[in-house]
């Protein structure tokens, strides 16, 4: 009697173990056929984003080539016209590129950090004017940004072109001192001027501010 109940506990045993081996090896194929469909997935995911970005160069090379058509092209209306569409998405390249960094901070780092973010950007004597690029503290030399908790969000630019070597932009970002605080929407116009040869901003200047509260 008392052998009967050994091999049944041991024929349990032995049951209980088989169900786990086996329960282990179906969640170990499970887990195979999952990684083996996620990198399928991503091997056409790849494959997807190395043909978008062949067909983006491919469309770029062709308008670079249109553009360098009209700008030397023998009608002097049409070269006008090419100049200043080339100048304008110059423009509005760099403005882009210098708000969003210029309007995007979260603390004392960040916003003493923006000039050498923007350095291939802008020209050296903006990159060393303090009149723009403050160094965030204040006459005592207390980080004024940590104080009051002052943050900035760039949102959008839009530019105004006046000549081939300036434009009026206008920018809104959202700044707020800390998420208890109602937000506020700024919008500012800057008189922008560009070194197109060089693709750099040479200087800038607010002309104008209004603020949204929300």
């Amino acid at each position: 009697m008392k052998r009967k109940k050994i091999l049944l506990i041991q024929l349990i045993v032995l049951a209980t173990s088989l169900i786990l081996i086996i329960l282990s090896a179906w969640n170990v194929r499970q887990n195979i056929s999952k990684y083996q469909g996620l990198k399928s997935e991503s091997k056409v995911a790849s494959q997807r984003v190395e043909s978008i970005k062949k067909d983006y160069l491919k469309s770029q090379k062709q308008l670079e080539e249109k553009i360098n058509l009209q700008v030397n092209s023998d009608n002097e209306l049409v070269r006008e016209i090419a100049n200043h569409n080339n100048n304008y998405s110059i423009m509005t390249s760099l403005s882009t590129e210098f708000f969003k960094v210029y309007f995007t901070w979260t603390d004392i780092n960040s916003y003493q950090n923006r000039p050498n973010e923007l350095k291939n950007t802008i020209s050296d004597s903006l990159f060393n004017n303090k009149s723009i690029f403050d160094d965030g503290k204040d006459n005592t030399g207390g980080d004024y940004i940590k104080a009051l908790g002052l943050k900035s969000e760039f949102e959008s630019s839009e530019v105004s072109v006046i000549d081939d070597e300036s434009a009026i932009v206008k920018v809104q970002y959202e700044g707020g001192k800390d998420s208890k605080d109602a937000k506020s929407t700024s919008t500012r116009f800057y008189l922008v001027n560009y070194d197109i040869s060089n693709q750099k901003i040479e200087n800038i200047k607010a002309v104008f501010s209004k603020n949204i509260v929300s």
